[in-house]
């Protein structure tokens, strides 16, 4: 569900429920060979008391919720051939495992134009069925070509 409020738009994602499969999936992917991510009993022995996710693993809760990062574009009016992913960065406030259930909150908490650019400034906040913050990650979105449809002015 996508609303505008005090010139944020917010997306909020369904919860999205980590299975094995996908971290496994996403570790293969990442070419993190770490069996912590593939065997219970190697994650239990390391400490954890589950398989845990691999670091950037929430960009699949991104790719793969109900409102995906493509829709996020179609939202703000953007033609994805025209947008580069210009940073992300995480901050971690607790392991995520296996079986745990992730909703996530998406803000545009920026938009401004500069040197014929216009940058998107986004915030997701990671909570775990808890209600407990897990994870934010930060990042930018740059409009190479054309404008957003916003009005945003030059700085």
């Amino acid at each position: 569900m996508a609303t505008h409020g005090e010139n944020q738009i917010i997306v909020n994602y369904s919860p999205f429920k980590i299975e094995v499969g996908k971290i496994k999936e996403f570790a293969r992917a990442i070419k993190n060979t770490n069996p912590i991510y593939f065997d219970r009993h190697a994650a239990m022995k390391e400490g954890y008391p589950a398989i845990p996710i691999p670091p950037t693993f929430f960009t699949v809760i991104d790719y793969w919720n109900d409102y995906d990062f493509y829709q996020l574009f179609h939202l703000l009016q953007l033609t994805p051939n025209q947008v580069l992913h210009g940073e992300q960065s995480y901050q971690y406030y607790e392991d995520v495992y296996e079986g745990d259930i992730i909703t996530s909150q998406l803000i545009v908490k920026d938009q401004y134009k500069k040197n014929g650019k216009t940058f998107f400034k986004i915030e997701t906040i990671y909570k775990n069925q808890r209600n407990t913050v897990v994870a934010i990650s930060q990042a930018t979105l740059i409009l190479i070509d054309g404008e957003a449809n916003d009005g945003a002015s030059d700085d």
